[in-house]
């Protein structure tokens, strides 16, 4: 009988590429282990024991190579000492408050808030990724979808963000979301984890 030729040579080819997928896991190749696991998901979209995996090993990746530091309200942008890979997963989690203070004159028609302070809440985390290794300046005009500009535009990171790709290759930056961070308080404690490099 065909179908059942068919069903064992699947069964087949599923318990050996896990077995497979298995062996890379523990060896730390965890790009040629979500491989192989996909390769059983093409062939078994179903497979419990695939996707399982798959999402353990995403745990794992993103508890790996932590790195704690103090982000300052009262300082512009800060270098993390963390270097992270283009298409690889880390998590930036955050404990702690600061004091967001912003003393403006303004008449009695109160105060327009100028447009690249729209983009995120005043005073959240924020953070941006730099190849050059150098802080980044003010977030660049878009001029026909330039990548490394994209890669370098800042991002919300708020209370925690999980990158299951990060976008670019390059030094994470993080600070405070204002104009003038001088008049703020406090610091805010950063975990940084997953597929990166301290440098």
């Amino acid at each position: 009988d065909l179908d059942k030729q068919h069903d064992d040579i699947v069964k087949d080819f599923v318990t050996r590429t896990h077995k497979l997928a298995l062996q890379y896991q523990q060896a730390g190749q965890y790009g040629k282990a979500k491989d192989t696991l996909d390769l059983i998901l093409r062939v078994s979209p179903d497979n419990a024991e695939a996707k399982a995996l798959l999402d353990k090993m995403h745990k794992q990746e993103l508890s790996e190579n932590k790195k704690v530091f103090k982000v300052l309200a009262n300082k512009g942008w800060q270098k993390s000492g963390v270097h992270v890979v283009e298409g690889k997963p880390f998590v930036i989690q955050t404990e702690g408050d600061w004091v967001f203070v912003m003393r403006r004159s303004t008449s009695a028609d109160g105060l327009d808030m100028p447009d690249d302070m729209k983009k995120f809440p005043l005073g959240s985390l924020i953070g941006a990724i730099d190849a050059e290794d150098a802080a980044p300046a003010a977030p660049p005009q878009k001029k026909g979808g330039n990548r490394d500009n994209d890669a370098r535009r800042p991002f919300l990171v708020g209370a925690q963000k999980t990158f299951d790709r990060a976008p670019a290759t390059g030094m994470l930056y993080l600070k405070i979301h204002d104009t003038d961070e001088s008049d703020n308080q406090g610091q805010l404690t950063v975990t940084i984890s997953g597929q990166v490099r301290e440098r």
